[in-house]
């Protein structure tokens, strides 16, 4: 567990090597325990991690950390958006063949009148 710590964290600092400004951030996993594993064999390994981090060159963050680095709201805003104009462009679309067909029709209509004898011309 210690090894593939200093790894992660080896790994990490090795890719952020080029900007030594900003130190590279860690985030320190929350285990819980679910199914058949002893609750004991647990308790603490976060404590651990983070301690264990917190003695490399990085900086530790926590899970809500975390999720404040990824814009989920922003990106569903977006994604909202690309409907709602993709929709507009459809529905305009959609209104656009309705008044070609319309159109096209009254157009048929006056040839067929206009190549018609006995209407004056």
């Amino acid at each position: 567990m210690r090894a593939s710590l200093l790894l992660l964290v080896g790994a990490s600092l090795a890719a952020h090597a080029s900007a030594p400004a900003a130190k590279p951030k860690v985030a320190v996993p929350e285990i819980r325990v679910t199914g058949a594993v002893d609750p004991r064999v647990v308790a603490g390994l976060s404590g651990l991690i983070a301690s264990e981090a917190a003695r490399q060159p990085v900086q530790v963050i926590s899970s809500a950390d975390v999720a404040s680095l990824h814009p989920e709201d922003k990106m569903s805003t977006r994604r909202r958006a690309g409907w709602i104009v993709g929709g507009a462009g459809l529905a305009l679309i959609g209104t656009g063949v309705v008044f070609g067909v319309l159109a096209q029709a009254s157009h048929n209509q006056a040839v067929a009148l206009a190549q018609r004898p006995d209407v004056a011309s």
